[in-house]
């Protein structure tokens, strides 16, 4: 089978920091809309995991990062660029499901910028 084929799997870092920004991206309008959760309801599925594992997870990445900045920040440490793709996409699709906000583009735009500055 030809590798460009196979999903990526995130590794449990990548998948942290990808609940955690799902979360921020969420609250960055302030408002959780029904488009919004049937978009969060598809993540576990599209990263291969089991509901209640994400749903701990989720929770865990709420400790972890217990805020949007300290997110950004560790998403910027994420190496593999198919895996900074993933999360790129997952986030952009939390976003745009129920139409971008300012604040939502503000986070994807940091994001891409803060790849880009780090990893080239």
């Amino acid at each position: 089978m030809d590798d460009a084929l196979e999903p990526i799997q995130l590794n449990p870092e990548e998948l942290l920091v990808l609940a955690a920004l799902l979360r921020w991206i969420v609250m960055a309008d302030g408002v959780l809309s029904d488009a919004e959760l049937e978009a969060l309801a598809a993540v576990p599925h599209r990263v291969g995991m089991p509901e209640d594992r994400w749903l701990a997870l989720s929770t865990r990445a709420l400790r972890v990062y217990p805020n949007a900045q300290v997110a950004e920040e560790a998403a910027v440490g994420l190496r593999r660029r198919p895996a900074r793709e993933l999360v790129y996409e997952l986030l952009y699709d939390l976003a745009r499901s129920d139409g971008f906000d300012d604040a939502e583009w503000d986070v994807l735009e940091r994001l891409s910028e803060s790849w880009r500055a780090a990893h080239g």
